[in-house]
């Protein structure tokens, strides 16, 4: 999994790209991958000294906090029709909430298995 790189090593970056040195030799002494310092050259360039701050909203995974409504409506309508399966339930969410971004017919399914909404198969 990607770390993120220290501001102070993002600095030192930004003094020896100043210097006139290369991607390749920046990413050999430092031990940071060459795409790295060429990203945080180039946001340093666009940004200034903000572009140099790591960006951690963007790491990990969304899960449900983007799709907190249509989890809660989507067990909802699991609970109180047990028959109906997740595409037709995906519908319902459609024709309700057209806002969109809906969550994946299998989507559906894993959190009825996590919520316990589901039988296995004989």
């Amino acid at each position: 999994m990607a770390v993120a790189i220290p501001f102070a090593t993002r600095q030192q970056i930004i003094q020896m790209r100043a210097q006139g040195k290369s991607y390749c030799q920046i990413s050999q002494e430092l031990s940071v991958s060459y795409d790295a310092v060429r990203r945080i050259s180039k946001r340093q360039g666009q940004f200034g000294e903000v572009g140099l701050l790591p960006r951690y909203k963007q790491c990990g995974t969304v899960g449900v906090r983007l799709a907190a409504l249509y989890h809660r409506v989507s067990l909802w309508l699991k609970r109180a029709h047990p028959l109906w399966g997740a595409p037709y339930i995906r519908l319902q969410l459609n024709a309700r909430y057209a806002m969109g971004c809906l969550p994946s017919i299998r989507t559906l399914q894993l959190w009825f298995k996590a919520a316990g909404l589901t039988k296995p198969r004989p």
